[in-house]
């Protein structure tokens, strides 16, 4: 399948596709200026940053990347089913300036009405809601102390034809180590069923997690 693959230059030569990235390059390097006039705007000055995802919200360097599966066309190379390797990974926001997790958040907004809260509140009512559930359902034993780490990036509800459908997208960092990213969907007919439902939903998939079930029984 290899033998498939054709390299095409852009603008058709080698000396149109390097002006291309060279446009490309003065394009981003203007928007890192401006991120930066931006982002110093306060009063504290700020260096040149990347143009975009500027803000890490998680990030490790004990990461795994495991190819599952992979159709015959996408093989190559390291690219073969059931290969592991070992990864750096960054999860960030996509804004070019660091956003506080304060700063408010639009969950819901239909019908000139608008809800909103801040990453920071959604992030404790969830932290709270897990608590909750271990408390209402797991087994103190003795071993070393588990610690498990919520931040939540984002919370969104929308209207889709007489219900509501939210998604909720947070990061995972276990006491081992192990860090992942979750999404998780809901719908009710209800804007704040659905919004308070996706919360709730969340944290069960949380706690279902195969990698949360081990570590915590370990």
């Amino acid at each position: 399948m290899q033998g498939r693959w054709k390299e095409t230059m852009a603008g058709g030569s080698a000396e149109a596709e390097r002006a291309e990235f060279d446009r490309l390059a003065r394009d981003i390097m203007l928007v890192q200026l401006k991120n930066a006039k931006t982002a110093s705007a306060h009063g504290v000055p700020h260096r040149v940053d990347r143009a975009f995802h500027a803000k890490s919200t998680l990030a490790t360097g004990r990461a795994e990347l495991t190819f599952l599966d992979l159709p015959d066309d996408l093989r190559a190379g390291f690219a073969q089913p059931g290969r592991t390797y070992p990864v750096t990974v960054r999860f960030s926001n996509a804004e070019g300036t660091g956003q506080p997790d304060t700063k408010p958040e639009t969950v819901q907004s239909y019908g000139g009405t608008t809800l909103q809260s801040t990453l920071h509140t959604i992030t404790d009512i969830m932290a709270t809601q897990t608590q909750e559930e271990l408390a209402r359902h797991g087994k103190v034993s003795a071993g070393n102390p588990k610690q498990i780490s919520l931040k939540v990036d984002s919370l969104r509800s929308h209207y889709i034809a007489f219900y509501y459908k939210s998604t909720i997208e947070f990061d995972v960092t276990l006491g081992d180590g192990q860090t992942f990213h979750e999404t998780v969907h809901h719908a009710s007919g209800s804007v704040i069923q659905d919004i308070n439902g996706c919360i709730a939903e969340g944290v069960l998939n949380l706690l279902k997690d195969p990698r949360v079930v081990t570590y915590l029984h370990s």
